[in-house]
């Protein structure tokens, strides 16, 4: 699935498309967001012909384990950034890779798994006026945005999982203070057991 955000001259596009974001590519003014959720699937050869990502970018961008790095390419830059998710029924975590590419007149974020917070940036963008837009002030603003955003989806987790600390705290408090009032029974001394 795929989410496109375009702003040009000052204004939002209303139900953007590929085709659209192939036209206002590189006009002046104009800042192209494309969110790949699901992860890359065919949309690499659409990177290739609209942004000019080589093969082997994409490459890393399919690779499900890779390191977080930002790395300059011929014409954009390469960045890769982690969220962060735990289950407290389970109590698994994860850490879904997100990889962006990103140069002066457009964004894209790929990611396999459903990033809710992404997908609530993107609303808030779209609620945003025209003229207040996060898009009007350029890439690095769109950038610092989503990375801020990320960073702001780790607290709930963070939260979720100190809560899981004080719980157990409080069991092993709990359990050491029945375990003490136990009656205790004064362990045999050597002599006694040579004596047998």
């Amino acid at each position: 699935m795929h989410h496109i955000v375009i702003c040009q001259n000052g204004k939002l596009a209303e139900n953007p498309t590929l085709e659209l974001a192939e036209q206002v590519k590189g006009q002046p003014g104009s800042l192209v967001w494309l969110d790949l959720e699901g992860g890359l699937g065919r949309a690499g050869a659409a990177l290739t012909k609209l942004f000019g990502i080589s093969k082997f970018t994409l490459e890393n961008v399919r690779e499900e384990h890779e390191r977080a790095r930002l790395s300059k390419r011929h014409g954009y830059f390469y960045l890769v950034v982690h969220g962060m998710s735990f289950d407290m029924q389970t109590l698994e975590a994860e850490t879904p890779k997100l990889d962006v590419l990103f140069a002066q007149d457009f964004l894209v974020t790929v990611h396999a798994a459903k990033l809710p917070w992404l997908d609530a940036l993107r609303t808030s963008l779209a609620e945003e006026p025209d003229e207040d837009s996060i898009m009007m002030r350029g890439v690095a603003h769109l950038l610092y945005r989503v990375l801020d955003s990320l960073v702001d989806s780790y607290f709930p987790v963070l939260e979720d999982i100190d809560d899981l600390v004080d719980e157990l705290e409080n069991v092993a408090v709990r359990d050491t203070s029945t375990h003490q009032r136990c009656k205790t029974v004064p362990a045999p001394s050597l002599a006694s057991l040579a004596a047998h």
